[in-house]
């Protein structure tokens, strides 16, 4: 042990005499020699007259020692600890001494004024106790220090914490991440689909979407945004683990892939529940390459989703190992080998996850979800097995007793109604006594309420203020958040009702996957036999003036308006129908006098061209009969003007946007027909007597959105949707 030197003060020299040791009572002192000498001798004495110290004497031995004797605790996972003492001595040979017969204590040193020591993980689930014996030369009392080390089995251990997202939802529908010192922004872009709730179970505000699964939105949705963020970006190129705790409250289509938590378009990241086809089972897929290009590795877990059951799915992808896994409640149940890089996607617009869907555009997002999102979170490295089943067992909790599961969940919103009138919530699982329940932070009504084979109504009393409000099922203790619905309550309500569905190119995109050619005479036949209002189609001219129904001015390598007649009539389309001419469309129309066609003339970007295709329109048109059948549409306002001055009595609609139905008017173009429509316009259309359409809207909600505000068209990839939807009740 370390032999500590004695400590000499220079003031203890200098004041011998109060320092040394006194002779005992009745003791003599040594008499010093006597030195002969002719003079007598006198002791020297300092300027004060009191005699000096004598040089030759032993100082006074001096030994103070103290030790901190509060127990020590040390870490489970293992660590450093110290013990401090005090000495103070002026004599030799003083030593201090740490002993201890504990083997968990390692590397006992003495140090000037301190002991350390250290200990290694505790690994048992058993307390580790010892004790330090500390001890000094030349005093018999001997210290004890005790020391404690639990077991790693007695703690819990600390979950993984995400560092690139952790999102938290919270009580007003909004979300924010967490994650320490992360970059990555959420934004909520709210919609009457999307509503949070408090768990019980899981002791947070959990996400809640009302969606027709793997279907298109423009709201409803969370995005968290990296496409400025280069560290971000570097750091999902190397590795990456997502995690989520989802639950699904509506079947999967099956036709199309539904996702709740990803980054995918032409590359990316995330989870999903393919197709049919493709294995439909909870999957994870990166997209990795060595060469940038797009590849998917699909890692399917075989697992089929279970509606109204809650899973936990972790996903991990790593560059340095080749690896690409997923774990479904807390087991590996899927490893595929990559190699390379992770391709972000294809398109920079869509550099953002998506919680609820999968991004389509900077704004959009499709792909939706239909259920419950508890968790989402990125960790920007791969997760071992010990963290993955520690995020599992944090969320390994017994399921609710109680739970309701409504699926096919659709109301209005916004909701225009007056006083003591009811409006209907259409879903399937409703039970008799189910109770519609509204609630925002300043009032909570809950409403007389109505149930019947599939849908309930609601009786809004004259006590129900305007608002916002989250609606919600209740049953007995259950609960089932039905989504967000912006009320107006008002005499003057007017009850939306006479919208009517245009077929964008035909109807093309059927219900169970079945799909037809756009603009194919398929297409037409197909909207005839729906029973909607219309269907939209495109042409483009020759070269030599013929006309051809084709929205792409390309087709199979073809451009349509700089090649001849003879060129463009070889051309199929993908079920072996030839292009169809203008002529040969409105003669399929001919057959069926209760569908409009909605003419759109492509913008040929010469004036020339322009006319000479609007002008061979208009006079097939009139050749056929049918003015009063044909809506024109068009994107180039001249075009439109040219259509009215030869048909003054046919509706003809801009398509470009930005122009007031004022300006419009004023023109004699009595149709607004835009992608981007506000409620204001709409009403100021009306009043002047002008038709309002929308394009393009496939999600069920923005069509209910639309429907309220009494647009006179919806058009639509979906027409059977969007009949369904125009042919319910809402308000009476």
């Amino acid at each position: 042990m370390r032999r500590l030197a004695t400590v000499i003060s220079m003031a203890l020299l200098a004041f011998g005499l109060s320092c040394c040791t006194k002779p005992q009572e009745n003791e003599k002192p040594d008499t010093p020699p006597v030195t002969q000498s002719d003079d007598p001798v006198t002791p020297s004495a300092d300027p004060s007259g009191t005699p000096s110290a004598d040089p030759s004497q032993e100082p006074e031995p001096i030994l103070n020692f103290s030790v901190v004797t509060d127990p020590v605790t040390l870490p489970a996972e293992g660590g450093s600890a110290s013990i401090a003492y005090t000495l103070e001595t002026n004599q030799e040979d003083v030593r201090v001494d740490a002993t201890t017969s504990a083997a968990f204590i390692l590397d006992l040193t003495v140090g000037e004024g301190v002991i350390t020591f250290r200990a290694d993980a505790n690994r048992t689930c058993v307390e580790a106790m010892g004790e330090i014996s500390v001890t000094c030369s030349g005093i018999e009392e001997v210290y004890h220090v005790s020391v404690i080390q639990p077991g790693l089995g007695d703690i819990e251990p600390a979950l993984p914490q995400a560092d690139l997202l952790d999102v938290e939802f919270l009580a007003d529908g909004t979300a924010r991440n967490v994650a320490p010192g992360a970059e990555m922004k959420v934004q909520t872009f709210a919609g009457s689909a999307l509503s949070t709730y408090y768990s019980e179970t899981y002791q947070r505000y959990v996400a809640h979407f009302n969606r027709t699964p793997a279907t298109q939105m423009s709201d409803g949705f969370y995005k968290a945004d990296y496409s400025s963020l280069s560290g971000v970006q570097q750091k999902l190129k190397s590795a990456v683990t997502m995690e989520a705790l989802v639950r699904l409250d509506s079947p999967a289509p099956g036709n199309a892939e539904t996702k709740f938590f990803s980054s995918m378009q032409s590359g990316g990241i995330g989870f999903l529940i393919p197709t049919a086809g493709n294995g439909a089972s909870w999957t994870w897929l990166p997209n990795v390459s060595t060469t940038g290009s797009s590849n998917w590795i699909w890692t399917k877990s075989g697992v089929t989703p279970v509606v109204g059951q809650y899973v936990h799915l972790v996903g991990i992808w790593d560059k340095e190992s080749g690896i690409s896994r997923i774990y479904v409640d807390g087991v590996c149940k899927a490893t595929q080998h990559t190699d390379g890089s992770q391709n972000l996607p294809g398109v920079n617009s869509c550099w953002w996850f998506c919680i609820g869907g999968d991004p389509n555009s900077a704004t959009t997002a499709e792909s939706a979800w239909c259920g419950d999102i508890v968790l989402a979170r990125i960790f920007s490295r791969s997760l071992s097995e010990e963290e993955i089943q520690l995020l599992w067992n944090a969320v390994d909790v017994p399921a609710p007793e109680d739970i309701i599961t409504l699926s096919d969940v659709r109301f209005m919103s916004p909701l225009y109604i007056r006083p003591e009138h009811k409006f209907r919530v259409y879903a399937q699982g409703l039970k008799p006594g189910d109770v519609i329940r509204l609630s925002n932070q300043t009032n909570t009504y809950t409403l007389d309420t109505e149930v019947f084979d599939g849908y309930a109504k609601a009786l809004v009393g004259g006590d129900v203020a305007s608002g916002t409000y989250s609606m919600t099922c209740i049953r007995g203790k259950a609960t089932y958040p039905i989504g967000t619905v912006q009320l107006t309550v008002s005499d003057d309500a007017v009850v939306a009702s006479g919208t009517r569905v245009v077929a964008h190119r035909g109807y093309h995109d059927g219900a169970n996957g079945s799909q037809r050619p756009e603009n194919s005479i398929a297409a037409l036949k197909a909207a005839q036999e729906l029973g909607i209002y219309g269907s939209e189609f495109d042409v483009w001219i020759t070269s030599d003036g013929a006309v051809f129904c084709n929205h792409d001015g390309v087709l199979n390598g073809v451009t349509i308006k700089s090649s001849t007649t003879a060129t463009v009539s070889q051309l199929k389309l993908s079920n072996g129908e030839p292009i169809p001419t203008v002529e040969q469309y409105l003669d399929q129309g001919l057959k069926d006098d209760k569908l409009q066609l909605v003419l759109e003339i492509k913008d040929h970007w010469s004036t020339d061209r322009n006319n000479a295709v609007t002008d061979h329109c208009i006079a097939a048109v009139k050749e056929r009969g049918l003015e009063s059948r044909v809506d024109w549409i068009s994107f180039n306002y001249e075009v439109c003007k040219r259509v009215h001055a030869a048909l003054p009595d046919a509706m003809v609609e801009y398509l470009s946007g930005g122009k007031s139905p004022a300006s419009l008017y004023a023109d004699g173009i009595m149709g607004l027909d835009y992608s981007s429509m506000t409620l204001q316009w709409v009403r100021e259309a009306h009043e002047r007597g002008m038709i309002v359409n929308v394009w393009t809207i496939d999600s069920p909600n923005d069509m209910l959105k639309y429907i309220s505000w009494g647009v006179d068209f919806l058009t639509t990839n979906r027409p059977d949707i969007a009949r369904e939807l125009c042919s319910l009740t809402w308000v009476e």
